[in-house]
C-alpha cells in the first residue's frame, strides 16, 4: 500500500503539481522587484506576509482538485481501488509541505535582509492566512466542479479585506499581523483546514 500512495504522489507531482509549484516560486522570487523585503519592522513584515506572500496559498492549495477537472482522469480514477480520498489527501500533503518550506525560506529570506519580527509566530500567522484563501478556493471548486471558480472566490475574498473589510469581516479579517498583531490567525488556520476538508468530503460524495 505504501508503495502505491508513493507511485500515486510521484504521478502527481510530475504530471500535474510540479508548475504550480514553479509559479509559486518564481512569484515568491518577484517580492523584491513588488514589495520591500530589507530592514523592515513586524508591521511592515505583516504587510508583506499578508498582502503578498498570502497569496502562494491560493497558488498551491486550490488547485487540489485539478486533475479531476479532465474527464478522461476521472474515468481512470473510478476503475482504480484506491479510494479517491487517498489520493485527495496525498495532493493534498504535497501542497500542505511545499507551502511550509516556501513560507520558511520567505521568512529566512526576509530575516537576511535585516527585516526585525518572530519568526515562529510569523511563520504560523502566514501559514493561517494561506491556509484560509487555499481553503476558500478548495472548497468553492469542489461545490462548483470548477477550478476557475475556486480561484475566482479566493481572489474575491481576499480583495474584500482592504478598504473597510475589518468592520465586516470580524475574526476572519486577513491582515491583522499588518496592523501589528495576531488577532483572529488562530480560527482564520482551522477554518483553512475545516474548508479543505469539507472540501474533500464533498468531492468524494460527488464523484
Amino acid at each position: 500500500m505504501a508503495e502505491n500512495l508513493w507511485a500515486a504522489g510521484r504521478i502527481h507531482f510530475k504530471y500535474h503539481y510540479w508548475f504550480h509549484l514553479l509559479a509559486a516560486l518564481i512569484f515568491c522570487l518577484a517580492a523584491p522587484l513588488l514589495v520591500g523585503m530589507e530592514a523592515l519592522n513586524f508591521s511592515q513584515t505583516g504587510k508583506v506576509l499578508e498582502f503578498y506572500f498570502s497569496l502562494s496559498g491560493i497558488i498551491l492549495l486550490t488547485p487540489l482538485f485539478a486533475p479531476d477537472q479532465n474527464r478522461n482522469i476521472r474515468d481512470l480514477l473510478r476503475t482504480r481501488e484506491m479510494p479517491l480520498w487517498w489520493l485527495h489527501l496525498i495532493r493534498l500533503a504535497q501542497a500542505l509541505i511545499s507551502l511550509v518550506i516556501l513560507t520558511i525560506l520567505f521568512l529566512l529570506w526576509m530575516r537576511a535582509g535585516e527585516c526585525t519580527f518572530e519568526f515562529l509566530p510569523c511563520c504560523l500567522g502566514a501559514l493561517a492566512t494561506c491556509l484560509f484563501l487555499g481553503g476558500l478556493g478548495v472548497l468553492a471548486a469542489s461545490l462548483t466542479d470548477s477550478l476557475p471558480v475556486g480561484y475566482m472566490v479566493s481572489m474575491i475574498y481576499y480583495v474584500c479585506n482592504f478598504g473597510s473589510g475589518r468592520d465586516y469581516l470580524g475574526p476572519f479579517y486577513l491582515f491583522t499581523m499588518t496592523e501589528g498583531t495576531f488577532d483572529g490567525k488562530l480560527w482564520i488556520g482551522i477554518a483553512g483546514i475545516l474548508m479543505i476538508l469539507l472540501g474533500i468530503l464533498w468531492k468524494r460524495r460527488r464523484f
